[in-house]
């Protein structure tokens, strides 16, 4: 029922009685209206053939207690099971001091907000809603809930506003988007390093354990200046807001994010650990020093108010996946999934998908012999003498991009 009509029923135990109705709970994901008929079959129920067991209300009352998490972390999604049995017990009551980090509470950064100052003669940009159906307007109406529920966006009365656009993701499901294509136009430009993703992989050496962290919502940790909200205004079918917090799309937030990790992890970046926007990679040469670089630059994380998301956190690691590759003590390895990827594209038709694959592949030019000649042909096509839309392609074009 759920590939033919995107029916979903509930499953789990019930106590049947003889002439008595049961309620079944059925959630309906498809896109075209359903009617369910009488006499339609939406599931099937079977008997239960195992034993049954008599729960006291004490008993109940203790397995409603929430559990401890994964593989008896002292916290729920924390993943542990990497831990070397000696160090467990030293490793979980670490983790519970630092338990206000994990708890999945949007955090605030201390001392940072993120400015937006405009080019002289700028002009407010006024845009309408775009065009959208129904799914796509409940979709809005959805995350704008969300978003004001978690206190990131609030509502907005000035004369700037920005369109908001659902980007179609893998598996269905559509991202919320702000195009700030207009406003970006407008803002002068932070020019504020980003680290190179080949110098952080350097840097980790010969490390041999290895913890990587991850900010829960990162972006909408930074708070946005309060001058400067009424610029990152948006509009949809759900009415006008602006932000809060800092959003996915401003020109300037990648820099703004990089300087306030920076600026936490200044007296260990580079030594202990790697900041690279959200993801933090703690790394040591042996547990006993990695326990106590671990305590450290969550101590700092804590005290600049950053929060983390539990389930996308892995402790004393000796192998982590790690800015599109995978690293073990003295080696860097090429993630295959993303291999997997590469190879499954077609060859672009415009400049900006030959940017985006140019960019995918240098992720990885260290693994390619004489790449920028191999590329040469490709990246000619990102000069802004040729057109948008690419023109047809010659046989070293084609053999360029058959070869990466």
């Amino acid at each position: 029922m759920y590939h033919k009509h995107g029916l979903q029923v509930a499953q789990g135990p019930s106590i049947m009685m003889a002439d008595e109705p049961i309620t079944i709970q059925v959630m309906h994901l498809g896109v075209p209206p359903l009617r369910l008929t009488t006499d339609m079959t939406i599931g099937y129920i079977d008997a239960h053939e195992g034993p049954t067991y008599n729960v006291s209300e004490s008993e109940l009352k203790e397995l409603a207690t929430p559990p401890m998490g994964v593989e008896g972390s002292p916290l729920p999604k924390v993943d542990v099971s990497s831990v070397p049995a000696e160090w467990s017990g030293t490793v979980k009551a670490l983790l519970q001091k630092h338990s206000s980090l994990l708890e999945g509470k949007l955090g605030l950064i201390r001392g940072v907000e993120h400015r937006i100052r405009l080019k002289p003669g700028a002009v407010p940009v006024r845009q309408h809603p775009y065009k959208a159906g129904r799914m796509a307007r409940e979709r809005d109406k959805g995350e704008v809930e969300r978003m004001r529920s978690m206190d990131v966006i609030e509502p907005a009365s000035g004369e700037w506003a920005s369109p908001v656009v659902m980007v179609p993701k893998t598996g269905g499901s559509v991202r919320f988007c702000i195009d700030y294509s207009k406003l970006n136009l407008m803002t002068i430009k932070d020019a504020y390093p980003i680290p190179r993703m080949d110098e952080c992989i350097d840097s980790l050496g010969d490390a041999r354990v290895f913890s990587t962290l991850d900010c829960n919502a990162g972006y909408w940790q930074t708070p946005v200046a309060d001058e400067d909200k009424h610029l990152t205004a948006f509009t949809c079918h759900s009415g006008a807001w602006q932000c809060v917090r800092l959003r996915f799309g401003l020109c300037n937030a990648p820099a703004t994010f990089q300087r306030a990790m920076d600026m936490i992890l200044a007296g260990v970046k580079w030594q202990i650990c790697l900041v690279y926007l959200d993801d933090v990679i703690v790394f040591s040469s042996s547990p006993e020093e990695h326990l106590q670089h671990l305590d450290e630059v969550l101590t700092l994380l804590g005290k600049a108010g950053v929060t983390l998301k539990a389930s996308k956190c892995h402790f004393f690691q000796e192998e982590v996946e790690y800015l599109g590759h995978m690293i073990r003590p003295g080696r860097v390895h090429v993630l295959e999934k993303n291999l997997r990827a590469l190879r499954g594209l077609r060859y672009p038709e415009t400049q900006t998908q030959m940017k985006s694959f140019l960019g995918m592949c240098g992720v990885y030019r260290r693994f390619v012999a004489a790449f920028d000649k191999i590329a040469k042909p490709l990246t000619a096509l990102t000069s802004t003498k040729i057109p948008k839309k690419l023109p047809p392609t010659s046989g070293k074009e084609t053999d360029a991009f058959d070869i990466l």
